[in-house]
């Protein structure tokens, strides 16, 4: 049985960076750990940013395909990807949409979108063993890719921290300088390995 770890977090929050660290930390000490991708940067880089939740749903399947095949052959599985991700994202693309249309209420096709999104994420969420989440550090850092602001990246950490606390969901919050989060995320894996039966 392998041990799922999603560290959750908005972007320039270092996740990919500790989950480098994380892989090299862990396979010295013997333990066959790897990151599965983000799949969202590829779609953004290929067909652009999504304009519609049928894109959002895409993507959550895609990246839930490559968490898998990570999970079925490692010891420990790191995800620097939210969970939540693909509904935080689309939720926030229809109030965008709403409030361009100077509408109230999402359409009934928009709703079942939103829904099934919501549904698969609390699904996707419960599937890891242990989640992390990264606060903002205050910096942006320009990746090609995405152009989120200080603003998004605050609003995107309480909207992982809301839909945790909403569903009930246990997390850990680690904050501090990129080698503090490496260390802290090294220890939680380990205790956890410790307390459960992972092999």
């Amino acid at each position: 049985m392998s041990l799922r770890v999603n560290i959750c977090g908005a972007p320039s929050t270092y996740k990919t960076t500790v989950c480098t660290a994380l892989e090299s930390k862990l396979k010295q000490d013997k333990l066959n750990a790897e990151t599965s991708k983000e799949y969202a940067r590829h779609y953004i880089a290929t067909y652009g940013i999504p304009k519609d939740l049928h894109e959002q749903l895409i993507i959550q399947s895609n990246q839930e395909t490559r968490d898998r095949a990570v999970d079925e052959t490692n010891q420990i599985m790191l995800s620097d990807t939210p969970a939540m991700a693909s509904y935080l994202f689309g939720k926030r693309l229809l109030d965008n949409l709403m409030r361009k249309q100077n509408t109230k209420e999402p359409t009934k096709a928009e709703y079942k979108f939103l829904e099934e999104l919501y549904m698969k994420t609390l699904k996707k969420t419960y599937w890891f063993d242990l989640i992390v989440v990264f606060p903002p550090t205050g910096t942006i850092v320009e990746d090609g890719v995405r152009h989120e602001s200080i603003k998004d990246q605050l609003d995107i950490y309480n909207g992982i921290i809301g839909f945790l606390n909403l569903n009930n969901v246990k997390y850990y919050e680690v904050g501090g300088e990129v080698e503090d989060r490496i260390q802290s995320c090294y220890e939680l894996i380990l205790r956890t390995m410790e307390m459960e039966s992972y092999n």
